[in-house]
């Protein structure tokens, strides 16, 4: 598998509650390894490896807010020769 950075934006307004549960439930996904939220800004940053990125934002829309894909960066590893 793939190595993945996912950016995405949760429109919250500012609520520590909030910004809680979208790290929670983004935690709970599957293949989910790391999971950063900028404090000043509504960006979210996930890693893992495997993470259906649509599951992913279809649960944190559900869940806790309106959610958008900003980036998706796959890093796959070198094959030594």
């Amino acid at each position: 598998m793939a190595k993945q950075t996912i950016e995405l934006t949760v429109q919250i307004k500012n609520t520590e509650r909030l910004r809680l549960k979208a790290m929670k439930v983004a935690g709970g996904t599957k293949g989910v390894t790391g999971v950063e939220f900028e404090k000043e800004q509504e960006d979210l940053t996930v890693k893992g490896e495997g993470v259906d990125v649509y599951a992913l934002v279809k649960n944190l829309t559900n869940k806790v807010a309106k959610t958008v894909v900003v980036n998706v960066i796959t890093v796959t590893p070198a094959v030594p020769e």
